[in-house]
């Protein structure tokens, strides 16, 4: 998926299960793996690949959504509520909805595999999504 044109009508085409989204941005792609209304926890869940550097635009929060960062591989740096702290391969994080919160890759380490064209270690993490109204910890 690319971005829209801002000038342009709005793109309402539903999503689809296997859809990659890129930004060449902040440095991150995503692969959706599940969509809110197909499980009965309204999970939208994603494979997301962060290169060495990327990082969202920054700190900000979701009034209504909960969001679970699974680190797969690599590190991810996450300040959560003004904390800063690194998630490893296998650790998790909840973000509740209305938590202030950044993330990055700020990993500099070598890997043998090509991750979007550059030889730097890529963060691999599983990320779902859930409504406020749902129980965060399911």
């Amino acid at each position: 998926m690319s971005h829209p044109d801002t000038h342009g009508a709005a793109d309402l085409t539903p999503i689809q299960i296997g859809e990659i989204w890129e930004n060449p941005v902040t440095r991150e792609r995503a692969i959706i793996l599940e969509l809110p209304y197909t499980n009965p926890e309204g999970r939208a869940t994603a494979e997301l690949t962060a290169l060495v550097g990327a990082r969202v635009v920054g700190e900000h929060r979701h009034p209504a959504i909960v969001e679970r960062f699974t680190v797969l591989e690599g590190e991810l740096t996450l300040k959560l509520d003004g904390q800063t702290s690194i998630l490893r391969e296998g650790e998790s994080a909840v973000i509740e909805a209305g938590t202030w919160h950044d993330w990055w890759n700020a990993e500099r380490a070598q890997c043998a595999r090509a991750c979007g064209g550059h030889a730097r270690r890529a963060l691999r993490a599983h990320v779902e999504t859930l409504s406020a109204s749902h129980d965060s910890a399911t």
